[in-house]
């Protein structure tokens, strides 16, 4: 597909050179091959597009895993620190677990 629009694209380039500055009449095979360059235009821009869409999703799926091994080895020993300062008596789980009123003695 990329080939024939290739050779299509340079066919246009070529006659538009050669009557440069000059109304080109177009025969009926022109036409047919110019409806074709346009369909195969289409076909190859999608092809491009999918191509940078999937190459996207992949390169944020990495990204994602390796923030989330960075972020695994930074918070392991971090929980670790604030489990060993915390008080007593302060509330365990994460904060959806916690209670919602008298945050201000949770603070203290």
């Amino acid at each position: 597909m990329n080939t024939e629009y290739v050779g299509l694209s340079r066919w246009v380039h070529a006659k538009s050179r050669a009557h440069a500055g000059q109304t080109i009449r177009v025969t009926p095979k022109d036409a047919e091959k110019l409806a074709r360059l346009r369909r195969v235009a289409d076909a190859v821009h999608w092809e491009i597009e999918t191509f940078y869409f999937f190459a996207k999703v992949l390169l944020d799926r990495i990204a994602d895993v390796i923030c989330l091994c960075r972020a695994a080895v930074v918070i392991s020993p971090l929980a670790d620190a604030v489990t060993s300062v915390a008080p007593p008596d302060s509330p365990q789980g994460t904060p959806h677990e916690r209670p919602t009123h008298g945050y201000k003695t949770w603070l203290r």
